[in-house]
Parts: structure tokens; sequence; C-alpha cells
């Protein structure tokens, strides 16, 4: 099997902090997890390692977000602050934005077409759902890393991918 480096793989392009997220809507919380998710992987990976290990406190990773925030002079009332810290937490050890489908106990099976057609099937029945990522290169990036995450290969030969996480946690 190939294996990729991850923070190779990640090769996130600069997009521009969020703020104020008030102003920036649900898109710009999932831009500004993404950007989170970039520094950590980048020049933190210890932070996401002894997190998931049980090393360190799921403490350190919360405030670890919230020096994030203050560093980057971003503006975060309390209840986005609580869904910042449920975002990178979903991306880092869960499933990202996917998360809350997979949680949800009527939804059988989740497939993702493309950043912006995400299906769900509920009682027998596919349904487009109202998930969706902010944009291409936020889809590539998360497919990148759950491929990697659950040991799949990333080559044009394996263009179509059928990915699963049977852990007692999950199924996927």
């Amino acid at each position: 099997m190939n294996r990729v480096n991850l923070v190779e793989e990640l090769n996130y392009k600069g997009e521009a902090l969020i703020k104020d997220t008030k102003d920036a809507g649900k898109d710009g919380l999932i831009v500004l997890v993404d950007n989170i998710v970039k520094e950590f992987t980048e020049k933190r990976p210890y932070l996401i390692n002894d997190t998931e290990n049980g090393k360190l406190p799921e403490q350190s990773l919360k405030n670890e977000i919230m020096n994030y925030v203050d560093e980057n002079g971003i503006k975060i009332n309390e209840a986005n602050r609580n869904k910042l810290i449920k975002g990178v937490r979903d991306y880092l050890f869960g499933y990202y934005i996917l998360q809350d489908l997979i949680d949800d106990d009527e939804i059988s099976d989740i497939r993702v077409l493309s950043y912006d057609n995400v299906q769900v099937k509920i009682r027998g029945k596919r349904f487009p759902s109202k998930v969706k990522f902010p944009s291409k290169e936020s889809f590539d990036i998360f497919f990148n890393y759950i491929v990697i995450k659950l040991e799949g290969t990333l080559d044009k030969k394996n263009a179509i991918q059928v990915l699963s996480d049977s852990t007692d946690k999950f199924y996927l």
C-alpha cells in the first residue's frame, strides 16, 4: 500500500482568515475549522496524536483552539466557540461535517458524490442532505485526510473510493 505524508497531502492554499464568525456564517466557521486543522497538522501534530491517545486531556486541545482564535484576532461568540471546538474535534477524530449525519440514527447510508452533493439513505430511500462542503478544495483536503486515516490508496487507478470504518464507534 502506498503511504502518503499527511502534511504533504493536505496541501492547503492560503485562505484569508475569518475575523468575525458572526459575519461569516456557517461556511466561515467551516473555513476557520479548515485553517485550524491545517495549523495543527503542519505545526502541532503531537497535539492531535497525544489528545487522541489520551496522553493529553481534551481541555488541552480546546485551549489550543482558543489560543489560535485569540492569536489571529478572530471574534467569536460563545455559541460559535462551541461549534468551532466541535468542528475541529469532528474533523480530527471523526468525520467533520458528515459527523452529524453519522450520529443520526435515522440515516443508514451516506454517499458523498461531490463537495456540494451529499446524499443520505433514510428508511431505504435516498435523499439529498443539507450538508455541503464550502468549496471543492475543502472537500478535496478532507477526502485525502479520510483516505489516509482509513488506510485507503491515493492514486489515479483508484479514483472511486469506497471506504469503511468498522470500529466500534463508527461504521461508515
